[in-house]
């Protein structure tokens, strides 16, 4: 059984409901989009160390705000950027493999 602590666990069902709500067309609350992390925040999610979102940063690969001397994070952008690293199953692949195919052949 894979253990969660509490934070990731509320930032994973506010993802799950964000996904639900767009395919059924539900309108999404903005309040969460407002919620900011600072950097070890920010390094939690992913659970990446603070020197490594450093360096991402420092390469612009990281989606992030300064003000001053300070970085901030938007939650929303953290858990869109881990899913875009999101490697799809065999049959996701097919299947849109064949959507490709039948949309092809129609043109």
């Amino acid at each position: 059984m894979i253990q969660i602590d509490e934070q990731k666990r509320e930032l994973l069902l506010d993802q799950l409901a964000d996904k639900i709500a767009k395919r059924i067309k539900i309108p999404v609350p903005e309040d969460r989009t407002s919620t900011f992390l600072d950097v070890k925040q920010a390094a939690e999610l992913p659970s990446l160390s603070v020197p490594t979102v450093y360096s991402k940063v420092s390469r612009r690969e990281l989606p992030h705000m300064k003000q001053g001397k300070r970085l901030y994070f938007s939650q929303v952008d953290l858990l869109e950027y881990i899913e875009e690293g999101r490697i799809k199953t065999s049959r996701e692949i097919e299947i849109e493999a064949d959507r490709y195919l039948s949309n092809k052949s129609a043109l």
